[in-house]
């Protein structure tokens, strides 16, 4: 249990000393230009900390994954990662744009696979969780430049993880595929800046979140899904469907106020079949 919960932990990220010079770094993306820009950002990992979670539930970086921002001004930033170990991972600048790393600079920065800085407009980002490919975990972080060119900051996880584990489907066979959907939550993330230009997030707009892979009937006519929910805006009732040959099978559980960060279990539960 302790282990699963610190994959949904911050996660602390050292900005290295500033490297001012206009390196060559190839692929850059023309998003504007600073005098003095932050080239490289250090990622350090510890027992408490993520940032994509693989199938063994271990925080990992992986190179080419990618974080992005933007500032008050409009500058875009993006950097990709292109060392990684168990411990330290070091990202990369690959855009034009870049914080300065000039003393007091904010640095504002978004976790978000599948969105890039192509996707903010008006100095703001909207990730939509609707549809779900996999896990997608999203996170974003605001920090300072200090005296010496360093930004030290903290990720934030902006969704909760619903792992629903061995569901029970009556009367569903071994190897029926069904769709995994969780209604009536917010379903998208809305990243803007507030008066001072740190990062703001305003999980919004009631939906249904689903699932786009199959889950599988296995023994005992069981299924297995976790899915990414934002933080909801106090109570709601969970209900979790699971739509697939035999029909639709729904589980309802007790209203539960869905915070960003927090890993709720789903385990060894009936569902039952609509007539």
């Amino acid at each position: 249990m302790k282990k699963v919960l610190s994959i949904l932990s911050a996660v602390a990220v050292l900005f290295g000393a500033a490297s001012c010079s206009k390196d060559n770094l190839g692929k850059i993306k023309e998003t504007g230009t600073v005098v003095n820009p932050l080239n490289t950002i250090t990622v350090t990992m510890g027992s408490n900390t993520k940032v994509f979670i693989n199938p063994e539930l271990i925080p990992v970086f992986e190179v080419r994954d990618v974080i992005f921002g933007w500032d008050a001004n409009g500058t875009t930033y993006e950097y990709t990662c292109t060392e990684s170990s168990e411990d330290v991972a070091t990202f990369t600048r690959t855009s034009s744009g870049a914080p300065s790393c000039e003393e007091g600079t904010i640095v504002n920065l978004v976790y978000a696979p599948g969105y890039s800085i192509e996707n903010i407009t008006d100095n703001s980002l909207r990730v939509n969780m609707v549809f779900q490919m996999g896990l997608p975990i999203v996170m974003h972080t605001s920090g300072t430049v200090d005296e010496e060119g360093i930004c030290k900051v903290t990720f934030k996880n902006d969704v909760s993880i619903v792992d629903i584990k061995d569901a029970v489907l009556p009367e569903a066979e071994v190897g029926e595929e069904y769709t995994i959907s969780f209604e009536g939550t917010n379903t998208v993330l809305n990243f803007s800046l507030d008066e001072d230009g740190s990062i703001v997030v305003t999980p919004e707009e009631i939906s249904t979140i689903t699932s786009q892979e199959f889950a599988r009937v296995g023994a005992d006519s069981k299924i297995s899904k976790k899915l990414a929910v934002p933080a909801s805006d106090g109570e709601v009732d969970v209900i979790i469907k699971a739509e697939g040959p035999k029909g639709i099978y729904t589980f309802s559980a007790d209203t539960k106020n869905i915070e960003a960060g927090k890993y709720i279990k789903v385990y060894d539960k009936v569902f039952t079949l609509d007539q």
